[in-house]
């Protein structure tokens, strides 16, 4: 028995104590793998000496206990829960790969090309079901991206060569008219304001003629405003 070869151990070389060893763990762990696949009741193997302080570290990295066994999920080593975990997430893999096959990728020069076909193309596209739709949504109020409304850096030219009509683009687009709008609107509000303190004043002294273009100016802004505003109404 093991108890009897460790005893003769001290006529072993160190180099042949090490290799002794060795294969004693390698079959203690080979008996474990089998016990835990049969989640027998099967007390620990009486040939293991757990006096020894090498099996007394091996059975505790094991998590092996003298007494019986009381579940399959005890009796696995640290080892064999290692690769249960490693299965787990292999197949939590390829459920994620299945689920992602059966998701509509975004193809963004496929939708552009797409959506600049003409109306006969696109139907034919859509009877074969190839079509793809643009359904990429933008969210025009991130504060992130409030650079592209106001600075020039990111100025849009649709009749640009490079530029690409997808609906996400015309709502910036939207945006973008829509915030110069408002500007125009809270800078009419503040020359108006200004022309009735002047006007109160004028009897005072003269209007200086710098801002009385300035308010002119602004008078012909608002008049196109209002008219441009009147044909979107349309």
């Amino acid at each position: 028995m093991v108890k009897n070869k460790l005893e003769g151990k001290d006529k072993l070389t160190p180099w042949e104590q090490f290799l002794e060893k060795k294969k004693e763990k390698k079959r203690l762990k080979k008996k474990q793998k089998a016990l835990a696949e049969e989640a027998s009741e099967d007390e620990l193997p009486s040939d293991v000496d757990l006096n020894d302080p090498y099996f007394a570290e091996e059975v505790k990295k094991l998590g092996v206990k003298k007494k019986s066994m009381k579940s399959t999920k005890d009796s696995l080593s640290s080892e064999e829960e290692a690769d249960l975990e490693k299965q787990k997430a292999e197949m939590a893999l390829l459920v994620m790969d299945e689920e992602e096959d059966s998701k509509k990728h975004f193809n963004y020069d496929k939708i552009v090309e797409h959506q600049n076909l003409s109306k006969k193309k696109k139907k034919q596209l859509m009877k074969k079901k190839e079509l793809l739709e643009d359904d990429f949504e933008v969210n025009v109020n991130d504060s992130r991206f409030q650079a592209m409304y106001t600075s020039h850096l990111f100025n849009l030219d649709p009749s640009d060569p490079n530029f690409k009509k997808t609906k996400a683009m015309e709502k910036i687009l939207e945006e973008k008219a829509r915030q110069r709008e408002r500007k125009e609107e809270l800078l009419i509000q503040a020359v108006e304001k200004a022309e009735q303190n002047t006007g109160k004043s004028a009897q005072k002294r003269p209007i200086d003629p710098a801002l009385s273009l300035l308010i002119k100016s602004v008078k012909n802004k608002t008049e196109q405003f209002q008219a441009r505003k009147k044909q979107r109404v349309k």
